[in-house]
């Protein structure tokens, strides 16, 4: 027969958990006995206990139970086991235990006893009838001769036990170990050497164990848990004092588990289990789970079944704001925006790729716990979980940035080709109204006294002059039109304003002007300047038709690297900021997209160009500045205009 059996039972005490060797002890295989609790495979040696099982909780030792075998005979066993708990000791998981078979023993120990109790009883007869056998001594001495051969038997029946059991402790395939009461050193197997052959030299019946720990120590078999050799060896001493199971590592990388066992005869036996592939295991698996938790970008784990999370790491969970629990068990669906982009579609269709490709890839529009959108470039591949069957592994790559940046490199494109498209029809338009002007003026002079012609030409040329203006206003989106920038305090621009922008903006709106501390002088053509702040105005008064308030802001900024990254017209460096807010009807992301260009308007048809916006757009891009625009529907509208702020030329004199 090999081995003892080890098996392991969770706190509800079912089997989870049973050796090779099993088919050999107990005619049936591991799976026969899966599902199953101890107390429905074993029952108590001594019919009529109560005690169906120990307390797990602590532990026990030695206690026989029956077994019936599937050929019909009832076995007997021996188990031990040792609690099982958390790191923390908090949470009890089950129970490790070791089971020998000890039916021959048991069969032996019962012949050997009845042998014992019939020499008892023996004596007990010659005692008392000691006169009759002086009177039958021919007959009892036969007797006694018969007795002492029956004894000499019995003898060798001890013998061959002890051989047996000695036998049965060298044929464990863990290391074994017995100390007397004393704890002097009695017996140890040969597997118990195997890692360290020549430790064998230096275990020498009757040696205390302290004496072995000490010759272990200096062996080296204990690593160098600490540099003092001293306190190495008061901590195993402690821990064997302390009793039950412990887990250590010797020098040269092997892991072990000892469980120590009190004897009956008050002696100590340590059975040593090699742990080492366990533990490595467990060390793969905790650095893998450590590498994906480290990870930047998120990982989760999903079922093919049912669509619901099993895991997710922490960068999943802070990509998409929510806790580790939190987000266990929920859907996939949780992430994705319900459009026609991304609806339960998608997830039909990456869920079909993974089933017959095993993986997929491409970008995704996902949402985040609070509802604000996220673009994700995903990878799902096809996983077997040893637990859950089919799964599926998503990586998560944030690219929302990227695909701003993409947005506004596009917007930027379309800009760029409508304001050459609008900068050459300006040209060409501005050249037939100089010849439109020259006519008129050459009417004019031949019409003389005739009023009614004069009147005709100074229409031709009233309209010859609303035609430049709009003129103008494609040329300074198409950054076509020449400024003049100069040195100029924006305060004070803004100051010059202010009494035409009230007469302007009416008695419903409140204009605000709160000027930056010390704001410094900006580079800038004044009149365009006047005339961007004027159309800002303008369109901040028509999105307050109930009034409203209308703020003027100035500052000195610095923008820096991080801000201008992923933008594509503007330098980092100093300027000055000048915000023009309203608390009107506000805009979607959708009108954002589109306000800086030419003749785009949500005005009624005649109420409005469309040119507003977009002149702003080419005399910030023509000034080397910037402009940004926030809003949000009922809420209002911010637009931001970063100029650069002037240098003063260094004059160096020349040697």
């Amino acid at each position: 027969m090999s081995a003892d059996l080890i098996w392991e039972a969770d706190k509800d005490r079912k089997l989870v958990l049973l050796s090779e060797n099993a088919v050999e002890h107990l005619g049936r295989s591991w799976s026969e006995f899966i599902g199953m609790t101890i107390n429905e495979i074993i029952q108590p040696a001594e019919p009529g206990s109560p005690e169906v099982w120990p307390d797990s909780l602590h532990g026990f030792r030695n206690k026989n139970f029956s077994y019936q075998h599937p050929d019909g005979t009832e076995r007997l066993f021996q188990i031990s086991a040792v609690p099982i708990y958390t790191d923390d000791k908090d949470e009890f998981l089950g129970v490790r235990g070791i089971a020998r078979d000890i039916t021959k023993l048991a069969a032996q120990e019962k012949e050997l006893t009845a042998y014992r109790e019939h020499l008892e009883k023996l004596v007990e007869i010659r005692t008392s009838d000691l006169e009759q056998a002086n009177q039958e001594k021919s007959e009892a001495i036969r007797k006694l001769e018969t007795q002492t051969e029956e004894l000499e038997a019995s003898q060798n029946s001890l013998d061959e036990i002890s051989e047996q059991l000695e036998s049965a402790i060298q044929s464990f395939s863990d290391g074994f170990v017995l100390f007397d009461s004393d704890d002097n050193f009695v017996l140890a197997n040969d597997f118990y050497f195997q890692a360290y052959p020549k430790a064998k030299e230096i275990f020498i019946y009757g040696d205390s164990f302290e004496t072995l720990v000490r010759k272990l120590d200096a062996f080296g078999v204990y690593g160098l848990e600490t540099l003092d050799p001293e306190v190495r060896i008061q901590n195993r001493m402690a821990v064997y004092r302390a009793g039950g199971s412990y887990e250590y590592r010797t020098s040269d990388g092997l892991w072990y588990q000892m469980n120590q066992y009190k004897t009956r005869s008050g002696g100590t036996s340590l059975v040593r289990t090699d742990i080492t592939d366990i533990k490595r295991s467990e060390l793969k698996a905790r650095f893998r789970g450590e590498i994906i938790d480290d990870l930047n970008e998120g990982v989760s784990v999903s079922r093919m079944d049912n669509g619901t999370f099993i895991y997710s790491n922490p960068k999943f969970c802070t990509m998409f704001g929510y806790e580790t629990d939190e987000i266990k068990s929920q859907h996939i669906s949780v992430l994705h925006v319900n459009t026609n982009k991304t609806s339960r579609g998608i997830i039909r269709r990456i869920s079909d790729a993974v089933c017959s490709e095993g993986s997929w890839s491409g970008e995704v529009l996902s949402r985040k716990k609070n509802g604000t959108s996220v673009w994700c470039a995903v990878t799902v591949s096809a996983f077997e979980h040893p637990d859950f069957g089919s799964t599926a592994i998503s990586i998560y790559r944030d690219i929302t940035a990227r695909k701003e940046l993409e947005e506004q490199l596009q917007r930027a494109h379309r800009l760029e080709a409508l304001g050459q498209l609008t900068g050459g029809v300006a040209h060409d338009f501005n050249n037939l109204l100089s010849i439109i002007n020259g006519n008129a003026e050459l009417l004019e002079i031949k019409a003389g006294k005739d009023e009614a012609i004069a009147a005709n030409t100074r229409s031709i040329k009233n309209a010859v002059e609303r035609g430049a203006s709009l003129t103008n206003r494609l040329l300074s989106f198409s950054r076509s039109q020449p400024l003049a920038p100069v040195s100029a305090d924006v305060e004070e621009l803004v100051g010059n304003l202010v009494e035409i922008l009230r007469r302007t903006l009416g008695s419903t709106i409140e204009l605000q002007v709160k000027n930056g501390i010390a704001t410094a002088p900006a580079k800038v053509d004044p009149h365009q300047f006047e005339d961007a702040l004027l159309n800002l105005a303008l369109n901040a008064r028509d999105a307050m038709p109930n009034g409203g308030t209308l703020k003027i802001e100035t500052a000195n900024v610095t923008l820096d690297q991080d801000f201008v990254r992923n933008l594509n017209d503007v330098d980092p460096g100093n300027y000055i900021k000048v915000s023009v807010s309203d608390d009107g009807i506000g805009m979607t992301g959708e009108v954002m997209g589109k306000v800086f260009e030419p003749f785009f308007t949500t005005k009624d048809v005649g109420d409005g160009s469309g040119l507003g916006l977009s002149m702003v757009y080419g005399f910030a891009q023509q000034s080397r500045g910037h402009v940004d625009i926030y809003s949000e529907v009922n809420k209002g509208t911010k637009v931001e205009l970063y100029l650069p702020r002037h240098q003063p030329e260094i004059n160096q004199e020349v040697p």
